[in-house]
């Protein structure tokens, strides 16, 4: 049987949630699937998965403050510190956006 995991705000000792573990069987099974996901990721044109990496940096934006929230909740931070995080995030997302198809491009693009 799986033990149940807290959450506790490390800045306020408070739990805040409680999720159910995950057993040997189910963490076996989510690492295959992982990796099979993950053959199938690269096998899409490089359009494809630029295109919803964007989509992704688009709602990660959208959410950041919610996001934010969480992330202060879970590791004690400072809300402000949370939104610079995100941002961080962000600004490295739009870096690999506008420079990874020449790196991943089979010529190199001058």
């Amino acid at each position: 049987m799986a033990k149940k995991i807290y959450l506790i705000n490390p800045a306020t000792g408070e739990r805040f949630a409680e999720y159910e573990g995950a057993g040997r069987a189910s963490v076996l099974s989510s690492f295959n699937k992982a990796k099979q996901v993950q053959q199938e990721w690269a096998e899409q044109p490089y359009e494809e998965r630029a295109e919803l990496v964007a989509k992704f940096k688009t709602l990660l934006s959208a959410e950041k403050k919610e996001l934010a929230a969480v992330l202060s909740q879970e590791m004690g931070k400072p809300f402000k510190q949370a939104c610079a995080e995100i941002e961080g995030t962000l600004s490295r997302i739009k870096f690999f956006l506008d420079h990874s198809k020449m790196v991943l491009s089979e010529k190199i693009m001058l």
